[in-house]
């Protein structure tokens, strides 16, 4: 018998054993991509469930949800934060229903965001039309920046008009309380002691008398108000008091006459104002007429005829040369309320400053 020489044959097991491997990792490989795939169809499943529940649990509490807003929580609702008014924003992007989106334990839904500013935010969505943007330019400044995170058009539109004009804001408390225009002014927009800015040339303060001249009227913003009670004369039917700014208009939502003890009572004046400080484009923006008179007294009035967003450079106060309804000219009767003196001793406006 003849013997066989094996290491003349070629052998076939090392090459079958890296072809079942091969298959082996093969088969593997389509396990994991079919695991992958239902495991993502799950959390979708559940991430729907979820959304599903929420959504149903909203509807069921009128559309109340919490926002947590950088660890600050803010109740509202759906509604609210998917006001058509802002189609654009990031709130009707999570709550369209298009994504998956669940409310985390305490059924509060979390945004990495300062919660500080979002108040802003929530306000503006509340009441667009109502909407006051902040005082402060640096936290408009912070708003704008939260605004623009939220993708809310409208807020940012009105963020970035307030930022380019209003540089001050001043708020009524009381009669003649500091916080006017010319009170601001007097302290160097805030940052000095009290100096009179109708001697510093801040503004431009005059009268026009009976006789038809032309004289300062500085004391009128004097302080304390009232110093001088001197600053007009009697029976200026037909004249008037004149205010002009330098470097800022004002819209006007306040202003404020103190009338001196002297003489007859305070009843018969318009007040008006001019947008490009030196007319012809002057706007009645008050008619006193009749009303109770100011004697050794002072009253404040609000504005809300004043077109919004209108700043004027120049404010008139004019004593009119009254008719009765004959066309005769009205004299001074010796009746308080008729009288046409015009004994003013302090003057004060308020409302938003820009520069112009």
């Amino acid at each position: 018998m003849t013997e066989v020489d094996r290491t003349a044959q070629p052998s076939v097991e090392p090459n079958l054993s890296k072809c079942c491997h091969q298959h082996l990792l093969e088969d593997l490989e389509r396990e994991r991509n079919l695991l992958a795939s239902e495991r993502a169809e799950l959390a979708a499943l559940r991430a729907a469930v979820l959304d599903e529940e929420t959504t149903k649990r909203r509807a069921a509490s009128g559309g109340k949800l919490v926002l947590n807003v950088g660890g600050t929580l803010f109740a509202t609702t759906q509604t609210t934060l998917t006001a058509p008014v802002e189609p654009r924003s990031l709130f009707n992007s999570m709550f369209s229903g298009r994504f998956p989106l669940a409310p985390q334990e305490d059924g509060s839904f979390f945004i990495d965001r300062n919660g500080r500013y979002f108040e802003h935010i929530l306000d503006y969505l509340r009441d667009p039309p109502k909407f006051e943007p902040p005082d402060d330019p640096a936290v408009l400044k912070k708003v704008l920046k939260e605004a623009e995170f939220y993708n809310l058009d409208g807020l940012i539109a009105l963020l970035n008009a307030a930022s380019d004009t209003i540089v001050h804001r001043c708020f009524y408390e009381s009669d003649l309380d500091g916080n006017g225009v010319f009170g601001w002014l007097g302290r160097s927009m805030g940052t000095a002691a009290w100096h009179n800015p109708a001697q510093s040339g801040t503004v431009w303060l005059s009268f026009i008398t009976n006789t038809g001249e032309t004289r300062g009227a500085s004391a009128l913003v004097d302080l304390p108000a009232g110093s001088n009670d001197d600053a007009l004369w009697c029976d200026l039917r037909g004249q008037m008091i004149s205010v002009r700014f330098v470097d800022i208009a004002l819209h006007p939502t306040h202003y404020t006459v103190l009338h001196s003890s002297r003489c007859y009572q305070l009843g018969y004046w318009d007040l008006y104002g001019s947008v490009s400080g030196a007319g012809p484009d002057w706007t009645l923006l008050r008619r006193h007429a009749g009303e109770a008179p100011l004697n050794n007294s002072s009253q404040t009035w609000s504005l809300p005829d004043a077109p919004e967003a209108v700043y004027y450079r120049a404010f008139q106060l004019r004593a009119p040369q009254a008719v009765d309804d004959d066309g005769n000219v009205i004299t001074n009767t010796g009746v308080n309320w008729a009288s046409y003196c015009f004994h003013v001793a302090g003057l004060e406006f308020y409302g938003d400053v820009k520069a112009v």
